[in-house]
C-alpha cells in the first residue's frame, strides 16, 4: 500500500540526489571513471524508481488532496518529470564516455530541472 510505497520512494529519491551529488564532486575533480559509476548508480535508482508500481503516483499525490482528474495530471507530470530527469542522466553517461564536461553540464542542467519537482514531492509531510 501507500504506507511502503512512499518510504521507498523518498529513499530512491535521496540516493539518486546522493549520486548526483557525488558525480559532480567528481566532475570537479576530473575524476570520469568515479563520474561513470556515480551516473550510472543514479541511472539505476531512477528507473527503479520509474518501474517501481505505485512509488511515483503515491509520492506525486503524497498529502495533495484534489480531485482525481487532478490526481491523475499530477502523477501525469511527475512521469514526465522522471522521464526527463532519465533523458538528462542518459546524457550525462553518454557525455562522461566521451569526456566531455560541457556537455555533462548541460546534462546535468536538465536533469536538476526535471528533478527538482520529484525531490519536492518526496520532501513533502505526511498529513
Amino acid at each position: 500500500g501507500p504506507h511502503l510505497a512512499r518510504p521507498f520512494a523518498v529513499d530512491q529519491v535521496a540516493k539518486i540526489d546522493t549520486a548526483v551529488g557525488e558525480l559532480e564532486e567528481s566532475l570537479a575533480k576530473k575524476d570520469w571513471k568515479a563520474m561513470q559509476e556515480h551516473a550510472d548508480r543514479a541511472s539505476q535508482t531512477l528507473d527503479h524508481l520509474a518501474k517501481a508500481g505505485p512509488a511515483l503516483p503515491v509520492l506525486a499525490t503524497w498529502n495533495v488532496p484534489r480531485t482525481n482528474a487532478q490526481q491523475d495530471q499530477v502523477i501525469e507530470e511527475m512521469r514526465a518529470n522522471v522521464k526527463a530527469a532519465s533523458e538528462g542522466l542518459a546524457e550525462a553517461q553518454q557525455a562522461i564516455r566521451v569526456e566531455d564536461a560541457a556537455r555533462l553540464e548541460t546534462a546535468l542542467q536538465k536533469f536538476r530541472k526535471a528533478f527538482g519537482p520529484v525531490r519536492e514531492a518526496a520532501k513533502r509531510p505526511a498529513r
